[in-house]
């Protein structure tokens, strides 16, 4: 090989070093994958509390908040868990994000939402960053994301990912709602208005309110839970765990009652008074 063409190669690998070094400085966290994530933030430096399988990994100056972190996923995982009849991993890793910039940098988003669950890595916004104000460890454990994202994960590990948005966060928030009382209803006053989705929008996802599609998916998750004396959310799940398409298995659950929530007879404005 001539020395003219070593060095072309040369020129290469290096351009290549540093296009490789310019992704990894700006590519989100998420994209790293869970194990990627956890081993890059430690040898960062950055501080954690494990206990019980747990990881918290959080930034300087938050030791606190990371401690009422570690003791919401202690107290709900197995509450979550048992009620969707998943297994618990044996390692949960959480990200504690200091402030909303911080967590729409590390999850490439626009917004950044008080919790996500991504990369089997759950993440946390900080309490005292909330976009309302600081809260205390009471309200945060109370009304705080942890319940609902560990929601997401053992659904994620019973049926796989691939399920519609509204059946990932109906099932979310009826699991949180469940096991620690809590459910948003800031568009329950729309919804009474008459301003909900149809079982199409929520089915594509083309919602412009997410306050109300929210309260909808949960409604929709709670009337399918009902049924079957209260077993048809269990029914949906076994059969999502076997393979079979979400709108075959709600027809094979729900039987006669299929038309009906579809057409949003039971879920389309509020049942109950919040």
């Amino acid at each position: 090989m001539s020395v003219i063409r070593v060095r072309r190669w040369v020129a290469v690998l290096v351009m290549m070093v540093f296009l490789l070094a310019g992704m990894a400085f700006w590519i989100p966290w998420p994209a790293l994958g869970g194990w990627t994530l956890e081993k890059e933030a430690l040898a960062q430096g950055m501080p954690a509390l494990q206990k019980d399988g747990v990881l918290v990994i959080y930034p300087p100056g938050h030791e606190e908040e990371a401690s009422w972190v570690l003791e919401g996923v202690l107290q709900y995982v197995d509450p979550v868990f048992t009620l969707l009849h998943a297994r618990r991993p044996d390692h949960i890793r959480v990200m504690v994000a200091a402030d909303q910039e911080e967590l729409r940098h590390d999850l490439g988003t626009s917004e950044a939402p008080l919790g996500a669950y991504w990369q089997d890595t759950l993440w946390i916004l900080a309490p005292s960053s909330w976009p309302g104000g600081p809260v205390d460890r009471e309200r945060f454990l109370a009304e705080g994301p942890i319940a609902h994202e560990l929601g997401h994960m053992a659904l994620h590990r019973r049926v796989g990912e691939k399920v519609p948005v509204w059946l990932d966060e109906g099932v979310a928030q009826w699991v949180d709602e469940k096991v620690t009382g809590f459910l948003w209803l800031e568009g329950w006053p729309r919804l009474e208005e008459g301003e909900g989705f149809s079982y199409q929008d929520l089915s594509r996802w083309q919602v412009d309110d997410l306050a109300v599609a929210y309260l909808q998916s949960y409604l929709l998750a709670a009337e399918i839970a009902r049924s079957h004396g209260g077993e048809g959310l269990a029914l949906l799940l076994d059969r999502l765990e076997k393979g079979h398409a979400v709108n075959q298995s709600l027809r094979t659950v729900l039987g006669d009652g299929y038309p009906g929530l579809v057409a949003g007879d039971a879920w389309q404005a509020p049942l109950l008074s919040p």
